[in-house]
């Protein structure tokens, strides 16, 4: 799975004043909390404390959400609250306060050691990922026990925040969580699982007692071929994933829908496989539609590639053109520069275009004591023409 450089949740807002003047400034860190907020661990305990996975805004930007993991340890913890279910989902406002605190809900008791099986040593104890839906009433959230929980953080009238969330929804999958995306619409949610290398369709339209699973698709490849990230265009007309097959695939979506408009069926068709020969390709965004000179919308895949420390910009048109689900055009254009070392890079793994579509942000992972972490921004206009490599703004 894609291991967030943050281990903690991190609000930048001075990147709003950034967009708007569109000159490189300084971002203001408000504030910072840690993946576990109930205490210290004591310092003697290696790696204790537990690891924070991801962070989101909600689509009306005024709450977050947070994952995190134990570190698979049961009886080191100075903190008695960590021995139990350490994978915890969280709700923040913008000043930072903790609006509440869920734990993963227990699996089933392993007969051979008596707890629950994706409790801490288990290996199965993380929340890897979660997402807001895009009526912004729920957050659906998987992780390494093969399932994903859908709850209901709004009262769906009043649209106040509930005190408690309620568990909607429970969707069994096979093979942990590594990824999740709503539809544009709001009414499909796409999974990318990691054992089993699939992009799952989850129809999420109406009550959710109706709510099922509609659609699976290989995304291909051998060995290790975890789905490490989902994404689609605007329209919701086309799917990309990403893959630790060294692939990324588009895909075309088709839906049957009945006189009601209530989907029936899915199917991903295919188009084009994107391969590289060495990286874990970690991440797959599209940007915002963009309108160049000749008034034409033109459609950008970005594609991160963990350990050759890069970023690969493919137009959406030249991989519908290529004509072969089995290949794909090289990228127009690679962002390299990510290296300050001749020896050591630090690897990509998440991306994000801003809002706006103006920006592309990309964070680098440090690896070893020698690198640092970073964060770049590109000014989209910059990079959706096939000149030469850009500088970051910022």
């Amino acid at each position: 799975m894609i291991q967030k450089s943050l281990l903690i949740a991190a609000v930048f807002l001075g990147l709003a004043g950034f967009a708007r003047a569109g000159t490189p400034v300084s971002l203001t860190h408000e504030w910072a909390r840690l993946a576990d907020p109930a205490g210290e661990v004591d310092a003697t305990v290696r790696n204790g404390i537990v690891s924070g996975e991801s962070a989101e805004f909600s689509k009306d930007g005024r709450y977050i959400t947070t994952t995190s993991k134990s570190d698979g340890r049961t009886d080191q913890y100075a903190n008695a609250h960590l021995t139990g279910a350490t994978a915890r989902l969280r709700l923040f406002d913008l000043e930072g306060n903790l609006l509440w605190d869920k734990g993963r809900s227990r699996g089933p008791i392993d007969p051979a050691t008596g707890r629950p099986g994706d409790q801490p040593a288990s290996g199965e104890d993380e929340l890897e990922v979660a997402t807001f839906s895009r009526d912004d009433n729920y957050i659906a959230a998987g992780g390494d026990d093969n399932k994903i929980e859908v709850w209901q953080y709004r009262d769906l009238v009043t649209r106040e925040i509930l005190a408690e969330p309620v568990l909607v929804k429970t969707f069994e999958t096979r093979g942990g969580i590594d990824s999740l995306f709503y539809s544009h619409a709001g009414d499909l949610l796409f999974a990318g699982t990691e054992e089993a290398g699939k992009v799952e369709v989850f129809r999420t339209q109406g009550d959710p007692a109706t709510w099922r699973l509609v659609h699976k698709a290989n995304h291909g490849g051998t060995g290790k071929n975890g789905v490490n990230s989902v994404a689609l265009t605007e329209d919701d007309r086309y799917v990309a994933s990403a893959g630790s097959n060294h692939r990324g695939a588009l895909w075309r979506l088709q839906t049957t829908r009945d006189g009601t408009g209530l989907i029936t069926s899915v199917n991903m068709l295919r188009l084009a496989t994107m391969k590289q020969a060495t990286s874990t390709l970690r991440e797959a965004r599209f940007l915002p539609g963009t309108t160049p000179a000749d008034g034409q919308r033109q459609e950008i895949l970005a594609i991160s590639a963990e350990h050759d420390q890069a970023v690969r910009l493919y137009r959406l048109q030249d991989l519908l053109d290529f004509g072969d689900p089995g290949a794909g055009p090289p990228p127009y254009l690679t962002l390299r520069n990510f290296n300050t070392s001749d020896v050591v890079g630090n690897p990509v793994e998440p991306l994000a275009f801003s809002r706006d579509g103006r920006f592309l942000l990309i964070p680098g992972k440090t690896r070893g004591a020698v690198m640092p972490a970073f964060l770049r921004f590109y000014e989209t206009a910059e990079i959706v023409n096939s000149g030469p490599e850009p500088d970051p703004v910022f």
